[in-house]
């Protein structure tokens, strides 16, 4: 690092203009060009460092500050993501993970105020991402928007991302029925959308304002939900509501790997379904399940429903509600019990049949 260009005051020193070369064990060479303002009495307040190049790819990093505050900003281009490998390490569940592949562009930027981080925003592309390891992407095409805000002792979080091409494998680590799931998702036609808009307090709770996935063709979900974190993750209350439009596309994603050691494990679905639900305080407030021209054939021969409709719904309420089961053909065992019609009405936690 060398400063061709200095101004020095009674308390201040100023790089007007600067170079700096290195190597380093992962991103190969670095070159660029910086500048710097530090006063004697209140440390560095300001630096820009320009066209750095690591791994191919350039970095600009900004920095200000002011009595009180200060502001940071990182912007990268075309930066080779298996040269970030260091990076996967810091976090516990990405070790034993390795970056293959990927170009990664973007920005962040970080505000503080009196010494305190008030504000952060970040805007990432990745293109072409890969990852081997427990979790899996392949040719991953993603553009991922964040943005956080001080609030009350907490945090509001707003984050979208887009997955627009590639397939991956997660595992997330939750544990259904003794066995601890993982789902394969291949992008399709149309992007992945995912947005969150949450409020974080560390230490007590999450409160998920609102939670969309939209998978074209595949699944539609909507939730919101508080969790109580002071040790261990706790749901408090949940509100979901879920649209499968093509149930054969979102079987084998979504429902298969929470059943797989079930006996429904392995079928052939069709038909669209949709579920609601709220929960609060330990209790089930609502459940309405809609299903239209359902089909289920277990590929084992021991079970098959064709034909299904329903309108199933169970309120944590003292005036009753109806629910209809229909079904044009029904087989157990290759037996045939052809077809049927259940009417149901429920009343607070008591269900029963209507003739």
């Amino acid at each position: 690092m060398q400063c061709q260009q200095a101004v020095y005051k009674v308390d201040t020193i100023i790089c007007e203009q600067g170079s700096l070369t290195g190597e380093h064990d992962s991103l190969g060479r670095i070159e660029g060009d910086f500048q710097f303002t530090y006063r004697l009495q209140q440390g560095l307040v300001s630096m820009s460092l320009h066209t750095i190049m690591p791994a191919g790819g350039m970095v600009d990093i900004q920095f200000t500050r002011n009595a009180r505050d200060w502001k940071g900003m990182l912007k990268m281009e075309a930066i080779q993501a298996p040269h970030l490998q260091g990076i996967l390490a810091l976090y516990p569940y990405l070790q034993g993970h390795g970056l293959t592949s990927g170009l990664l562009d973007g920005s962040v930027e970080v505000a503080a105020h009196a010494g305190s981080i008030d504000a952060i925003s970040a805007q990432i592309k990745a293109t072409d991402l890969g990852i081997d390891g427990t979790n899996t992407l392949e040719g991953v095409t993603l553009s991922a928007k964040l943005r956080g805000q001080r609030e009350d002792q907490g945090w509001h979080i707003i984050n979208e991302v887009a997955l627009q091409q590639g397939a991956m494998y997660l595992m997330p680590g939750i544990e259904v029925l003794g066995d601890k799931p993982g789902f394969y998702l291949e992008v399709q036609d149309k992007p992945v959308l995912v947005h969150t808009d949450m409020i974080w307090k560390p230490g007590e709770q999450m409160e998920i304002a609102e939670l969309r996935i939209d998978h074209p063709g595949q699944m539609q979900l909507r939730a919101e939900a508080v969790l109580t974190i002071p040790v261990r993750p706790a749901l408090r209350s949940l509100d979901l509501a879920v649209r499968l439009p093509d149930l054969a596309g979102a079987y084998p994603v979504y429902i298969q790997p929470l059943l797989l050691q079930t006996n429904f494990s392995d079928l052939e679905v069709a038909g669209a379904v949709d579920l609601q639900l709220d929960y609060a305080d330990d209790r089930l407030g609502r459940f309405v399940l809609g299903m239209e021209n359902v089909y289920i054939d277990d590929r084992q021969d021991r079970y098959s429903l064709s034909g299904v409709s329903a309108s199933i719904s169970f309120m944590d309420q003292a005036a009753p509600a109806e629910s209809r089961l229909q079904w044009e053909g029904m087989s157990l065992y290759r037996l045939d019990f052809g077809p049927g019609d259940i009417r149901l009405e429920s009343s607070g936690r008591d269900i029963r049949v209507v003739d």
